[in-house]
């Protein structure tokens, strides 16, 4: 029993281990969404899982496990073939959100490109505002003391 057990466990830190990875590199290179990267994990689950079932257990495939799948392949289907233009449920404001993904882009941008030159920008930005706003506090206190 305790083999069984080690052998789930190390099987499913493996398949973690690929998932993590895959995962980040789906949305962030091939701009794949959420829902698609799950629905291509529900495939190769399913796929896995008849082997398994086949091979190790030597269960017979039978048609409702036939069936159940194929509903389960044409969900993935559907979810692939989207996105379609119209938003169920959303909880972010589509234009706040769409702003922040936008930020968001910018800003990784700026680090591939250099981010250490727009952050020696921004830095000197913040500096002469700062020295603005002292300039203007000194010329507040000067008016005072020549109104006094």
């Amino acid at each position: 029993m305790w083999r069984a057990i080690l052998y789930s466990w190390l099987l499913a830190f493996g398949e973690y281990c690929l998932q993590v990875p895959a995962n980040r590199i789906g949305h962030t290179d091939a701009k794949m969404s959420a829902a698609t990267l799950r629905a291509i994990a529900e495939v190769a689950i399913l796929a896995s899982f008849i082997l398994f079932q086949t091979v190790v257990l030597r269960e017979p495939v039978k048609l409702n496990h036939l069936i159940g799948f194929g509903m389960v392949l044409c969900g993935v289907c559907i979810v692939v073939a989207g996105p379609w233009d119209s938003t169920v449920y959303s909880i972010h404001d589509s234009s706040a959100h769409s702003e922040y993904r936008e930020r968001q882009r910018e800003r990784e941008k700026e680090k591939s490109e250099g981010g250490r030159e727009s952050e020696q920008a921004r830095n000197q930005e913040s500096e002469q505002a700062l020295a603005g706003k002292g300039e203007q506090e000194r010329r507040r206190r000067g008016e005072k003391e020549r109104n006094r």
